[in-house]
Formats: C-alpha cells, structure tokens, sequence
C-alpha cells in the first residue's frame, strides 16, 4: 500500500479539468473538506474517490488523484490519497 500526501493551492485543490474521471478500485482518499479557512470537516475515513464529494471541490479533477490512479494501476497496488489544499 502506497499512501500519498498532496498539498498546495488552486492547481492542487482542482480549478480545471483534465486527468481521469474514472478511477479503479486500488484507490481510496481521506475524506477532509478542502478549500476553507477553518479546522472543521478534517476528515474521518478513506472513500473511494467521487469528484462531487470531498476531498474535492466543486467536480474539479486534480493532479493529485490522476497520479494515483495512475500508481494503483501502474504498481498493481492499494493507493491513499490524502489532499490537503486551499485554492487562493
């Protein structure tokens, strides 16, 4: 199992489009929300990936989850996703 942590500011959190909506079963992200000012919503659990749903924001697809499908399937092995980012 690989675990990968991504942070950063727009590009991370997901402004645009692009990468992969679709993604295979190995890959799982923490459930924080992103893009917010506070220390609520940090998260409980890693879910299968859902653009609509945290840790993304607003549909947008992100570098971060395009690499770890990419891993998963690549390395043939269980991939979390852990995304920590705020768009400013």
């Amino acid at each position: 199992m690989i675990t990968l942590l991504a942070s950063g500011q727009s590009n991370m959190v997901g402004r645009g489009g692009g990468g992969v909506y679709e993604f295979g079963p190995r890959v799982t992200v923490w459930n924080n929300a992103n893009d917010r000012d506070d220390l609520t919503n940090l998260g409980d659990q890693f879910v299968s990936p859902d653009l609509n749903q945290n840790p993304f924001v607003n549909g947008k697809n992100n570098l971060a989850i395009h690499a770890a499908n990419y891993i998963a399937k690549h390395y043939n092995c269980d991939v979390r996703l852990i995304l920590v980012a705020k768009g400013s």
